[in-house]
């Protein structure tokens, strides 16, 4: 059986069907690019929140270590402190200076 040519409009329908299904190919290749590749979108967009996560800990590491420059500041300068130290964290006396130690009573006494 022979095949009849095609018609034009066919002929034309076949190709509009190509280039629409190329179209939509390059469209689909340039949104992945623009939003899902590497430089995508999503990409930039998560590296900002990391961004924005390590600044937040920068400052609060910059907090800590003035805090601790200024502890250090009046360990080095200030009698006060190091008296006030001194007394909290190794229970020391003055001499002269007698230590109560109280104890806490049994529960129901």
């Amino acid at each position: 059986m022979a095949r009849l040519p095609l018609r034009p409009q066919a002929e034309a329908t076949g190709r509009s069907h190509w280039r629409l299904g190329l179209t939509l190919l390059v469209i689909g290749v340039i949104l992945y690019l623009f939003v899902g590749g590497e430089e995508g979108l999503i990409e930039i967009r998560r590296q900002d929140q990391a961004w924005a996560e390590l600044q937040a800990r920068v400052e609060q590491l910059q907090a800590e270590n003035d805090s601790l420059r200024q502890i250090l500041d009046m360990l080095e300068h200030d009698a006060d402190y190091i008296e006030k130290v001194a007394r909290e964290e190794y229970g020391m006396v003055k001499p002269g200076e007698k230590v109560y130690r109280l104890q806490d009573l049994p529960a129901g006494k």
